[in-house]
């Protein structure tokens, strides 16, 4: 009964915030964070621009023919702020070496981190061809929380957008059939979303049309054995809609939870749509369409 309890009482402890390996910074404020990019191979530069006083992310390209892009921004709050400088300073980033280099390496590239605090100081560090990647890797989805860009270029698989399940479509009586795209609609995935696009439109948009029987029916197929979020996955559900504006005629398809594959016969001009959605909240939706002879008119 003691050794339980003693064991208890460590995992409660391991449970608690700092286990994290989180540190509260509460070094010198910061103004601002540069970090820029120089590619050798034709000398494409990325700037990107985190203003801590103005808590706004910029992000600018430069090319070589002397055209300058502004890509991207972003506003961020106190709290989010917090965040991302409790974990650069926990992870490295803010400790990094003066220069880091490596040699033999023709087309490689450069890059500069600079941080400006309010005192009017600085810190820089430069890679050539080299950089700490233990640092770069964990700090990446910080970076990308902020500035909802993957910063430092090493954001891991499916952090920013949901893993597709892989899909396959087959026929009976015509085996060179496909259906040829199929298309994420709306999402939520971590701290990135894109939510109440317009199913209609994103069919349309695809703009091709399957060699299909109209009024044939055939075959979707859904499997997961390269899918690697069974223990965050909650609920599949499969609609079938007209083919229209309105997307009139809703009918469920299938609804069911973890799966290893699962196949539903579709008819030809609907659009289908199938969404995940996890156990923490986030969800994907996917569509499809079964359009068959020339464009559907609006």
């Amino acid at each position: 009964m003691k050794k339980l309890l003693i064991l208890l009482i460590c995992i409660s402890v391991c449970l608690l915030p700092s286990c994290n390996n989180i540190k509260e910074y509460k070094g010198e404020a910061i103004s601002k964070i540069t970090y820029v990019t120089i590619d050798y191979n034709g000398g494409y530069t990325q700037e990107h621009v985190i203003d801590l006083d103005l808590n706004t992310y910029d992000y600018v390209s430069y090319y070589p023919d002397g055209k300058t892009v502004f890509d991207a921004e972003n506003d961020f709050d106190d709290e989010q702020e917090q965040i991302f400088l409790n974990a650069c300073y926990s992870f490295g980033m803010f400790s990094l070496k003066e220069s880091y280099s490596r040699d033999g390496v023709d087309d490689g590239g450069r890059w500069e981190f600079t941080i400006e605090y309010t005192d009017g100081s600085t810190k820089k560090s430069i890679g050539v061809n080299e950089r700490p990647d233990a640092v770069f890797e964990k700090c990446s989805t910080y970076f990308f929380d902020l500035c909802q860009k993957d910063v430092l270029g090493c954001l891991p698989p499916f952090y920013s957008y949901p893993p597709n399940v892989s899909w396959s479509s087959s026929s009976k009586d015509d085996p060179e059939f496909r259906i040829s795209v199929v298309e994420r609609a709306d999402f939520k995935w971590n701290t990135a979303s894109s939510e109440g696009n317009d199913i209609f439109e994103i069919n349309e948009g695809v703009k091709s049309r399957n060699d299909l029987e109209p009024g044939a029916k055939y075959t979707f197929c859904l499997y997961t054995a390269n899918y690697t979020y069974k223990e965050k996955f909650q609920k599949i559900t499969v609609k079938e809609y007209d083919y229209n504006r309105e997307l009139t005629g809703e009918r469920e398809v299938y609804s069911g939870k973890w799966f290893k594959q699962i196949e539903f016969e579709v008819t030809t001009d609907k659009i289908y749509t199938y969404e995940l959605t996890y156990k923490n909240g986030d969800f994907v939706i996917y569509t499809f369409n079964t359009a068959c002879g020339p464009l559907l008119e609006e």
